[in-house]
């Protein structure tokens, strides 16, 4: 997966983003930024369980150790895959953007953007002004924060 990543980085770094010809800036951030898989369409639920095993999760409790009683309450979290774990052949060589919820034309950028402080690039904690060089430091920051695995840069307080 690191491989791919970074070479939709350079790819994306070197012009080739069909939204950056239209002028417009997105969100990226690692949770934005996704591997696609394969080979799982034809499977029942029990052979995707043998591929991903079952799922960790958590009993979500009150302050007092009860199950939550609001009906909107989850009853449990889960954790993540460990992508590590699972075969390559279920991992395509693509990745999938989502969530463009915080993305803008360049012409028209929104007074408050809720990008997270690591993907900050300096002009935006700065000016708190953003566009498509805010996306490429966002995009060079997923490196970073790879090879050090912890937050790249931290506000001075």
């Amino acid at each position: 997966m690191r491989g791919l990543l970074c070479w939709f980085q350079v790819k994306w770094l070197r012009g080739h983003s069909p939204f950056h010809a239209d002028n417009v800036s997105l969100d990226f951030t690692a949770s934005n930024i996704l591997h696609w898989i394969s080979g799982l369409d034809s499977l029942t639920e029990t052979e995707i369980l043998q591929v991903f095993g079952a799922p960790r999760r958590n009993k979500v409790l009150d302050e007092e150790g009860q199950p939550r009683s609001e009906p909107t309450a989850p009853e449990y979290l889960a954790y993540p895959i460990r992508w590590a774990d699972i075969d390559p052949q279920h991992i395509a060589n693509q990745a999938c953007l989502i969530d463009f919820g915080e993305s803008f034309k360049v012409s028209h950028p929104p007074e408050e953007l809720g990008t997270p402080g690591p993907y900050r690039s300096p002009e935006l904690i700065l000016d708190n002004s953003a566009g498509i060089a805010s996306d490429l430091w966002a995009v060079g920051m997923h490196p970073v924060r790879d090879t050090h695995r912890q937050k790249a840069h931290q506000p001075v307080r």
